[in-house]
């Protein structure tokens, strides 16, 4: 199955676009982990997968429990597959906020990403 849940207004901070960006901010913020990482799209952090330490999904559980589901989308660090924790399933319907999210963070550019500047690609 894939997400169904409305992400139409789902927003992706700076940080997240940063960090998925430089690889060298790739480890968990919580135990250093290098294996297995998501970065949050809500506030960039980066979280270990469940085959480690499950970090990644504590910060999504964590943040939804005081009320901020924006925390609920993360995208591997490595393959930039985006899952969503609120349903426990991956993003796989290509919205058009998660392919301008990776498109940018590919080129390096996430200025244009949140300034919604088109990218062009040259092929």
């Amino acid at each position: 199955m894939a997400c169904t849940c409305d992400l139409s207004s789902l927003t992706i901070a700076a940080p997240a676009s940063s960090r998925l960006s430089d690889p060298s901010k790739w480890a968990c913020d919580e135990c250093g982990s290098t294996d297995g990482l998501w970065v949050c799209t809500g506030c960039g952090h980066v979280g270990c997968g469940r085959e480690a330490s499950g970090h990644a999904r504590a910060h999504a559980q964590h943040h939804r429990a005081v009320g901020h589901a924006a925390h609920d989308v993360c995208v591997d660090a490595v393959t930039k597959a985006a899952h969503c924790f609120s349903c426990d399933d991956y993003v796989i319907s290509d919205p058009p906020w998660l392919a301008r999210f990776l498109t940018n963070c590919m080129f390096f550019n996430a200025a244009a990403f949140f300034e919604q500047v088109p990218v062009v690609v040259m092929v």
